[in-house]
């Protein structure tokens, strides 16, 4: 059940991240970018945050070398910042559209 929750929600994350640079091939508007909003981004994120830490807890289950304490918070603190930053920017790129009537 973890390598499938890992795997569902890595696979969220590459369509989402496609969908907001390169833009998807299914829509009318085909190719063009979606617009990151506040929501999506900060669910992205905590999606993010899902595939580190099931990748932590997989790793004795598989054998792999368990990360040090200096490792996981590291990584913690990068997905966080990552999360922060996404959020904020999302935040200023809505309040952009709507006082230029978008």
């Amino acid at each position: 059940m973890l390598l499938a929750g890992l795997v569902a929600n890595a696979v969220v994350i590459g369509i989402w991240v496609w969908s907001r640079t390169a833009g998807l091939r299914i829509r009318p508007e085909s190719g063009t970018p979606e617009e990151i909003g506040a929501a999506d981004s900060i669910s992205t994120a905590l999606e993010a945050d899902i595939v580190f830490g099931t990748t932590v807890l997989l790793a004795p289950i598989f054998r792999w070398r368990e990360p040090s304490r200096r490792v996981v918070i590291g990584s913690a603190v990068f997905v966080w910042t990552v999360v922060v930053l996404l959020t904020v920017f999302a935040i200023f790129a809505e309040a952009e559209m709507a006082s230029t009537g978008h």
